[in-house]
């Protein structure tokens, strides 16, 4: 940064990380930037394009978390706690403790532990309720993974779910 612009000079602190503002145009801020990392890595022009590759693959992978609700600040990131609805938990607990590829990475199996574990937390309290979500849910998966003659089964589910909540005693 020029310091002459009322910029922080590099030795005041600037980093990569610190977003141009509007009286920077983006082309400025990023010749800077390249002069900076020019400063402490002599090789940069020569693997830039791969750092770019690595940091459009971060904003790609954190756009498709956000659409699963994920959040972040200077802690963490944190995603929503499927078995707890309306509480979040962190990457660490996301990918140890439930057990869930990211967001990112999910295929067909981790999108139906995902849904299982959230229709666990949604019936928790109502334990008819969420054996029969669980077994719609797990006829859903089977049908969807192309075993033979399990559309007999989520029709009978499904029927059985709504003759539940047709005739179940109002709550008060």
């Amino acid at each position: 940064m020029i310091p002459s612009q009322g910029a922080p000079a590099p030795s005041e602190g600037f980093s990569l990380h610190t977003h141009h503002t509007n009286t920077m145009d983006s082309k400025t801020y990023r010749a800077q930037a390249n002069l900076l990392m020019l400063q402490t890595c002599p090789t940069w022009y020569e693997h830039m394009h791969q750092v770019e590759q690595a940091m459009l693959r971060a904003d790609e992978e954190w756009a498709i978390r956000k659409d699963y609700g994920w959040e972040g600040d200077e802690g963490g990131e944190y995603g929503p706690n499927p078995l707890e609805p309306g509480e979040v938990i962190s990457s660490h607990e996301w990918e140890e403790t439930l057990g869930l590829s990211f967001p990112e990475d999910m295929n067909q199996a981790d999108q139906y532990l995902l849904a299982l574990m959230e229709v666990i937390g949604e019936n928790k309290h109502d334990l008819v309720l969420l054996a029969q979500q669980i077994a719609l849910c797990s006829a859903d998966y089977l049908a969807n993974t192309g075993q033979p003659g399990i559309g007999v089964i989520q029709g009978q589910l499904r029927q059985s779910y709504w003759n539940n909540l047709k005739f179940a005693p109002a709550v008060s």
